[in-house]
């Protein structure tokens, strides 16, 4: 199983056909062959809670989803949060700050710095965890 961090770009590619939607999906979707579980664990950052209902009521308002669209879309999103097909990551105090710091490096958005920030975060406390080896993960001992 991996672990992938998405943003609201792309989790709203997961409900709305636009390029990278057929990507998104497989990720999402994929499943180990045995059993059915989800193959892949998807982290995204609580801001995606609001930037994703943001953007399906933008794609309604600016004509190019439909209202039955936009709110299948808000439905299925916030079931699939309640449901953890993805895991909400808390943004913290100190996210902001990073993100502060990483608009004056970088040409970010206030939200996209959050988000990055918050993947930062993810990917440090990911990578402190020890990683099996090869053959254990081939054979599922550890």
């Amino acid at each position: 199983m991996a672990t992938y961090y998405l943003d609201a770009s792309a989790l709203v590619k997961y409900y709305i056909l636009e390029p990278g939607s057929t990507w998104v999906r497989e990720l999402v979707d994929v499943s180990v062959p045995d059993n059915g579980a989800r193959a892949n664990s998807i982290l995204v950052s609580e801001a995606s809670i609001a930037e994703c209902a943001a953007a399906f009521a933008v794609l309604f308002r600016t004509r190019r989803i439909s209202l039955r669209a936009r709110d299948g879309a808000f439905r299925a999103f916030m079931h699939h949060l309640a449901t953890a097909r993805f895991h909400p990551i808390r943004v913290l105090t100190e996210d902001f700050y990073t993100a502060a710091h990483l608009t004056q490096r970088h040409p970010l958005k206030a939200y996209d710095a959050v988000q990055l920030a918050v993947a930062l975060r993810c990917q440090q406390v990911l990578a402190s965890f020890p990683s099996p080896s090869p053959s254990s993960a081939a054979t599922g001992r550890s």
